[in-house]
């Protein structure tokens, strides 16, 4: 296979992309999303871990096992920008390929640490940062992809992309727990369960590293320069669309690191680690969803999706202080995450149009690095509240507050008589 960029491509050509425009961008973005699935895996894979740790022998506070979910959102939101300017540095195909194979060197350095249960703290710290690596992909990614589809399918192509992305969360959350039981019920202990989980995961990432390296294709293109990419900052209804893409994707991936832990310690076991992942599928379904059976007033789906949030989060906060049954705590994280998928589809739909004077992909790259902190400040937040107050419930009225603010700046998206429809004035 010739390894050099495409040098002739025009996909906004209706010739060219029905002849072999089409079939070339269909095989790297089925490439892509299989790469970005499993990095989001590997990004989550410490909501997972922390569950089972003290199981295993790792005595641990619950502000410390929640320092181990957060750290990941924290360095992967923080790279996304780098990421997205190194891309073309190397090449799409290029950096897809090594990026995930990349994200192999923390789950072996997991594989081997875990071995030991001896002061390995700030290991497990620094292998969560370095985890955070597979957040990281999602907005390289993106650039890559997006030149590939005419100018038209663009929106629709990234949505789709980022939806299936957001099923590797689901997806860590519920193999990794099976392949755990299964081998707790072979009779494996759990310090080694824990190990042997890693290793499909580790396979998985070689092959599809391999398979983009292969398979993938590079467009040429110039290298986006700094300035670029902090121009969006300098623009208020960036900071805004930030801010909505904070409460909606921020949550969904927030919650997602938190969930397992908040289950496991808030219901002392009630609920089963296997079921968990369910929370994640079913954010991710609502949004792919959500960007199918989009209204014409996107506003209003965002509107309802953080009122939901904000309805629940008081569900949640009633549940945890009169020692409500897990069932129903699990049901109300059901819909929470229901809710944010419809919101993270209303956002996503909304950000371009509000954002026309810039490059794309850097409005993109800002707003989604903003997304990303939510996956450290949430559970950092619940951990915090555990330290401080012995439960997570009062986190979950500061959660209710943001979303109530969320939900404020989605009434001031609603198009009114004389201002254009998803204008952000």
């Amino acid at each position: 296979m010739n390894k050099a960029p495409i040098t002739d491509w025009n996909p906004d050509s209706p010739a060219f992309w029905q002849v072999q425009g089409r079939a070339l961008a269909q095989r790297n973005l089925a490439l892509s999303v299989a790469n970005l699935v499993l990095s989001f895996g590997v990004w989550m894979v410490w909501s997972v871990l922390v569950v089972q740790l003290p199981a295993a022998g790792f005595e641990y506070s619950p502000n410390q096992l929640f320092w181990l979910a957060a750290l990941p959102g924290l360095s992967g939101a923080l790279l996304r920008i780098v990421y997205t300017l190194l891309a073309p540095v190397f090449g799409g195909r290029r950096w897809t390929a090594l990026s995930s194979l990349s994200l192999s060197l923390p789950l072996l350095g997991l594989y081997l640490t875990l071995q030991n249960t001896d002061n390995v703290y700030p290991s497990f710290l620094l292998l969560a940062l370095l985890t955070g690596m597979g957040g990281a992909n999602f907005t390289s990614s993106l650039s890559h992809l997006a030149p590939f589809y005419p100018q038209q399918q663009q929106k629709a192509i990234l949505g789709l992309h980022a939806s299936l992305a957001n099923l590797g969360v689901a997806l860590v959350q519920f193999l990794l727990p099976l392949l755990m039981h299964w081998l707790l019920l072979s009779g494996v202990s759990t310090q080694d369960s824990l190990r042997f989980t890693l290793l499909p995961w580790f396979i998985l990432l070689t092959l599809a590293a391999i398979s983009a390296w292969l398979g993938m294709n590079d467009l040429p293109c110039t290298p986006p320069s700094l300035t670029s990419h902090l121009r969006p900052f300098r623009k208020r209804q960036n900071w805004l669309m930030s801010w909505l893409y904070l409460g909606s994707f921020g949550s969904f991936i927030g919650f997602a690191a938190a969930f397992p832990l908040l289950a496991q310690l808030g219901w002392h076991g009630a609920l089963p680690p296997e079921v968990v992942f369910a929370g994640p599928l079913s954010g991710a379904l609502a949004r792919w969803a959500g960007l199918r059976l989009m209204p014409p007033q996107p506003a209003r789906m965002l509107l309802f999706g953080f009122l939901g949030m904000a309805a629940c989060c008081l569900l949640i906060e009633w549940q945890f202080g009169r020692n409500g049954w897990a069932w129903p705590f699990y049901l109300t994280m059901l819909m929470l995450f229901l809710c944010t998928g419809l919101a993270n589809a209303a956002t996503f739909h909304l950000m371009p149009n509000a954002n026309n004077s810039d490059a794309p992909q850097a409005v993109l790259a800002f707003a989604s690095t903003i997304a990303a902190l939510g996956a450290f400040v949430i559970p950092k937040s619940l951990g915090s509240a555990w330290a401080v107050w012995g439960d997570p419930a009062p986190a979950f009225w500061l959660f209710f507050c943001f979303f109530l603010s969320c939900a404020l700046l989605s009434l001031h998206l609603l198009p009114r008589p004389s201002a254009r429809a998803h204008s952000v004035h």
